[in-house]
């Protein structure tokens, strides 16, 4: 949800190019390299993959959501989506 704000991944300038408002073009962007070719999540590995470091780090210019972070439920489920393949389901 906060992810796909206005201003943020979402409407006709999302950040980085990564639109998160639509499902299929969220799930193809999440599965892609940024523009700097580095991997956005890795199925398999909850380490790496510039989602997941974002996510899991505060307080950094580049943390995800910006001024806010994430509550332990959510981050787990994302790991745990990631850890299990990162499927579409």
């Amino acid at each position: 949800k906060t992810c796909a704000a206005v201003g943020c991944h979402s409407g006709p300038n999302p950040q980085a190019g990564f639109e998160l408002d639509d499902i299929d073009t969220a799930y193809t962007a999440l599965l892609a390299t940024n523009a700097a070719g580095e991997r956005r999540v890795i199925p398999g590995d909850v380490r790496c993959g510039k989602v997941i470091v974002r996510l899991e780090t505060p307080d950094k210019s580049w943390s995800m959501p910006p001024g806010d972070h994430l509550s332990p439920q959510i981050l787990c489920s994302i790991r745990q989506w990631i850890k299990n393949g990162a499927k579409r389901e």
